[in-house]
């Protein structure tokens, strides 16, 4: 078999692996949009810009990851960041993606890796974290649940802690075009708020990630 050939087959099986991957979230997201919130796997490079304050400690550190998914974000935390004497706690609340999670990351492998299978409104810690990293998109959840994820996340840090979240560029834009109420037009409007007396109390920068589906902002923050 010629070389150009097995690099095509490869360079397919690759995609149909990555789109099955994605396939199979989105599947989950429109069985369960308000657990789920989004319909996309992050790609590596919003996992990298999530993960950039990594590099502020040089001790010790402690992780908490919640709405892990199938693990694209956890991947790169455990292969790129995570040292041996480093703790990450895993939050999901979707029975399927936890045993897809504790597949991947196995105790006897990783055993600074704790995969939780709960909701993370329910989810008791001692730890408070050094690093937050959330990917449940606060712009796709109804404003009493972005409340208690905002509340939740606060008490598990403490002063100095980091915090990145992500925000689809496109979502709010299109809640507005499809926004016919006044009623309704007012709860996106609280939820605005909401959001961005968050993210603005706390507000270190804000990147821009074009290669993702669909494009994405990364927030960075410390409590």
């Amino acid at each position: 078999m010629k070389k150009n050939t097995k690099f095509c087959i490869g360079l397919c099986l690759i995609s149909f692996l990555a789109f099955s991957s994605n396939l199979r979230f989105a599947w989950e997201f429109l069985k369960n949009p308000t657990q789920v919130g989004a319909m996309f796997e992050c790609s590596e490079l919003v996992a990298h810009e999530l993960m950039s304050f990594a590099r502020q400690n040089n001790g010790p550190r402690t992780f908490f990851e919640v709405g892990a998914g199938m693990g694209s974000v956890t991947k790169i935390i455990c292969r790129k960041y995570l040292r041996k004497d480093d703790r990450l706690d895993v939050v999901e609340i979707s029975p399927e993606y936890c045993v897809h999670l504790k597949k991947l990351f196995p105790r006897n492998k990783y055993p600074n890796v704790y995969i939780h299978c709960v909701d993370v409104l329910k989810f008791n810690s001692l730890i408070k974290y050094d690093y937050i990293i959330c990917t449940l998109p606060f712009n796709a959840f109804p404003n009493g649940l972005v409340k208690g994820l905002q509340d939740k996340l606060i008490s598990l840090s403490h002063s100095g802690t980091y915090m990145s979240y992500v925000e689809y560029m496109a979502l709010s834009y299109l809640r507005r075009s499809f926004t016919q109420s006044k009623i309704k037009a007012q709860q996106l409007a609280d939820h605005k708020k909401l959001v961005d007396d968050f993210k603005n109390r706390y507000l270190i920068k804000t990147e821009k990630v074009y290669k993702n589906l669909p494009p994405i902002y990364v927030h960075q923050l410390v409590f």
